[in-house]
Formats: C-alpha cells, sequence, structure tokens
C-alpha cells in the first residue's frame, strides 16, 4: 500500500493490515513521523516529536502481533496532545501545559 494511502486509510483497514502483516507497525509509524516532518513546520501542531519512542513501540506492537496478542489498536500509531503531563513522559518532552499562563515545562519527575 503505498504511503499516502496509509496516512488515510481508517484505522479499521490500518488494523487488517497489521494483523495480515501486510504493513507493519513499523512501517506505519515511519510514514506517520515522515508526514509530521514534512507538515510540521507550517502547522507547528506538534511540540515535540518522540519518534525514538514511537519506532520503540512500533517494534514492540509488531512482536505482539506475531505473537497473536494483540488489543484494539496494537501497532495503530497514536498522537496525544502535549497538554497532557504523564508520569511516563521522557525527561525531554516539553509539554504545553498551560502554555499561555506558563512558560512549557517538562514533568517534575523522572518517568519510571
Amino acid at each position: 500500500m503505498a504511503e499516502n494511502a496509509l496516512l488515510t486509510a481508517p484505522v479499521s483497514k490500518l488494523k487488517q493490515l497489521l494483523l495480515d502483516r501486510t504493513v507493519s507497525s513499523e512501517e506505519l509509524t515511519k510514514a506517520y513521523l515522515a508526514q509530521i516532518a514534512a507538515e510540521n513546520a507550517s502547522l507547528n501542531a506538534v511540540v515535540t516529536v518522540c519518534a525514538e519512542e514511537a519506532l520503540a513501540s512500533a517494534r514492540d506492537a509488531d512482536a505482539q502481533i506475531a505473537r497473536g496478542a494483540t488489543r484494539s489498536l496494537t501497532g495503530i500509531p497514536l498522537l496525544h496532545k502535549d497538554i497532557f503531563c504523564t508520569e511516563e513522559s521522557a525527561p525531554h518532552v516539553v509539554h504545553a501545559c498551560w502554555r499561555v499562563l506558563y512558560p512549557p515545562m517538562t514533568p517534575p519527575w523522572s518517568p519510571k
């Protein structure tokens, strides 16, 4: 499937492609990361791109799919809005929580 088609396919189609192993979660994640890289300068939609973490998660999802241990969204790339500050955030992740009132922040704790 062409990269552009992957970017516009519904989640149900992407899930089937993943389960059929027509596409891997890593390939799918790379397609979305490439789109973010191509468009984010003009859109300014993503404050911090966590490409390494995303690709590691994608490889883990591919291993889960290979074992047949999947859930509804296993392998589907997901972009969380950076207004959420979680304990699982990496120390380098800048959050836009309350950005109008305060400068961008990093979590006040170390990830587990």
